[in-house]
């Protein structure tokens, strides 16, 4: 069953104080020292604010709050379906604490000063990972209650295996000995030495795979490099937290599958392992400020799994497609940035405009019941179907909403569809998606524009609806398309009510509904955050823009990791970590600030 973000969130509160610290540990509140980082210095990993993966893979590690503890996450599988394993490191005849670090080809292990138990962990294709070391035993334990540990007989001797749902994990000892220890499964060195491998495999039992770890980390640690050959360009203060972000849509790569037609840049790569079709689109803004061609990869992806009334799903795993609700049409807008970059090819361009084409007349057609022009919010939950999930503005989730960010972000999506069809040469059909374009325009004015502000209505009554929420403000987007007067007032208004020291709270922190941990009642977004510092750029307002974009790139520096918000008044990092649309958004802003955005 399908879960909204915000309940998800409040549904793992407990699970993730076992993942990461909390926000009052996590937050470093010391500035940082800028530091360039060398390309040939092996990137450090910090694992209390990052999920352990590689690009390619659907294998996640993590410690737990147990000492010397990796969870095991499979993240082909959403939610807490994905855990499977914890791995206990124990040195051998010893109590000593067990430390793990990272950089890009590996995960290591290690006790004692001189390292004389240590080990190294690794991930091989999509379904494999490789513990290499010596001095330590390896305990295995099922990470949920509904699996268990069980023996078979492999070509080695006897492998460990588990399974669930179709999927079978089978722990392979390559090299140590098998061994039951008060009621738990242990691998015992051999000679001090131990090799494991844990293979994911669906129908065909695995052989025994053929680990070369040298080699092996080596070849994860030039994938990486080749990757970061492209990372965009930032200020030297900003190249540390640049590169971990590169890092991070680096590692959330998951692999080409059923429903992802190249491999897809996951949000989280545990917990909320999915991608979601806005959440998407910033990862390819960031993408794409140095490579067009991975950036339409990563925005086509959902496209690919249009349904046949052109609307795009909630969520998308392989396993797991929700279809109950759809998400912001954003889509225009991003082509508009990326054409901003870039020259597309014809080719490129066709391969966008039909797709977009279908999702716009989506909105009009099956989103608008009452037939008077402007599309709703609605599906299962309006709430999830605006991306706000449980803001103020959207009262009741089983109403329709009517809502002005959604009739803006469809005038941009119908003018990127003018510009696209104008390079294809087709006048007539660029010419019609002008004049649509502004007559939506105009009739977001008319209908939703209340003198001093901007409403949301409800479709079936015709109510209108206020609150000190942010999503009103969202019309803001259109930049230099909206009214000269609307967009001053809006602008002075955001930044006298909604402007922290760490960028725009979503709910306005004098609110008597303002929540620091509210989700969408409080915390600061990047989504949100990006969309309208891009449209007061572009609207006349660049100081704003800069100032708004620098405590966002402040405030990720601060909290030393990319999570899914951020409390508006400390800036400390909440909910899931290591997340792609933030990653992507700060890297986006360093970028552009560094490049001198909006001079």
């Amino acid at each position: 069953m399908f879960t909204s973000r915000f309940i998800h969130a409040a549904l793992l509160a407990a699970a993730l104080l076992l993942v990461h610290p909390s926000p009052a540990t996590a937050l470093n509140t010391a500035t940082k020292a800028a530091a360039v980082v060398p390309e040939d210095e092996p990137l450090k990993i910090d694992l209390r604010h990052n999920y352990f993966s590689r690009r390619g893979s659907w294998v996640t590690l993590f410690p737990t709050a147990a000492q010397g503890t990796l969870r095991y996450y499979f993240a082909r599988m959403y939610n807490l379906r994905g855990d499977w394993l914890d791995l206990g490191f124990l040195p051998a005849g010893l109590a000593r604490p067990v430390a793990f670090t990272a950089q890009p080809s590996h995960l290591s292990v290690q006790a004692g000063a001189g390292g004389d138990a240590s080990a190294q962990v690794y991930l091989l294709g999509p379904l494999d990972s490789v513990i290499d070391g010596r001095g330590f035993e390896l305990q295995l334990a099922p990470a949920r209650t509904d699996l268990a540990l069980h023996t078979v007989h492999g070509d080695h001797g006897d492998e460990l295996a588990v399974d669930s749902e179709g999927w079978a994990c089978r722990v392979q000892v390559l090299s140590g000995t098998l061994v039951q220890v008060d009621g738990h499964w242990r691998v015992r060195p051999v000679q001090g030495r131990l090799r494991v491998a844990i293979r994911m495999a669906r129908g065909v039992v695995p052989a025994p795979l053929d680990v070369r770890p040298a080699a092996d980390m080596a070849a994860v640690a030039r994938d990486w490099a080749d990757w970061r050959a492209h990372m965009p360009a930032v200020s030297p203060a900003n190249q540390r937290t640049a590169e971990a972000a590169w890092w991070t849509l680096w590692n959330l790569h998951a692999p080409q599958d059923d429903v992802f037609v190249t491999q897809a840049v996951l949000e989280s790569k545990a917990y909320m392992n999915s991608e979601w079709p806005w959440d998407h689109a910033f990862v390819a803004l960031a993408l794409g400020l140095t490579q067009l061609d991975a950036a339409l990869d990563e925005f086509m992806i959902p496209f690919a799994n249009m349904d046949a009334r052109g609307q795009l799903p909630d969520r998308m795993l392989p396993d797991e497609i929700y279809r109950g609700a759809t998400k912001p049409p954003i889509h225009g807008w991003a082509l508009l940035k990326l054409m901003e970059r870039h020259r597309f090819s014809r080719p490129q361009l066709e391969r966008v405009y039909a797709p977009l084409v279908r999702w716009t007349e989506f909105w009009f057609a099956q989103r608008d019941a009452n037939r008077n022009g402007l599309p709703a919010y609605g599906g299962e939950n309006s709430g999830w179907e605006s991306g706000w999930d449980n803001a103020t503005a959207l009262g009741d989730p089983k109403l329709r909403y009517e809502s002005p960010d959604l009739q803006a972000y469809l005038v941009l999506q119908m003018r990127a569809l003018a510009r696209i069809a104008e390079q294809l040469g087709r006048a007539d059909e660029a010419q019609g998606w002008f004049r649509r374009a502004d007559e939506h325009q105009a009739r977001l004015m008319r209908q939703l524009w209340h003198g001093d502000r901007f409403v949301l209505r409800v479709e079936d009554t015709q109510a209108t609806t206020t609150s000190d929420s942010l999503l009103p403000f969202m019309p803001l987007v259109l930049g230099e398309r909206l009214d000269k007067p609307v967009f001053e007032q809006l602008a002075d208004e955001l930044a006298r009510r909604f402007l922290t020291p760490y960028g725009l709270a979503t709910e306005a922190p004098a609110s008597p509904r303002y929540a620091s941990d509210g989700y969408w009642r409080g915390p600061i977004w990047a989504p949100t955050t990006y969309l309208l510092i891009d449209g007061l750029r572009r609207g006349g307002r660049p100081e704003l823009a800069r100032d708004i974009a620098r405590r966002f790139i402040g405030m990720i520096e601060r909290a030393d990791g990319f999570y899914e918000n951020y409390d508006a008044l400390s800036g400390a990092p909440l909910c899931n970590k290591a997340f792609a649309w933030t990653a992507a958004v700060d890297l986006l802003l360093m970028h552009e600030t560094f490049a001198g955005f909006g001079r």
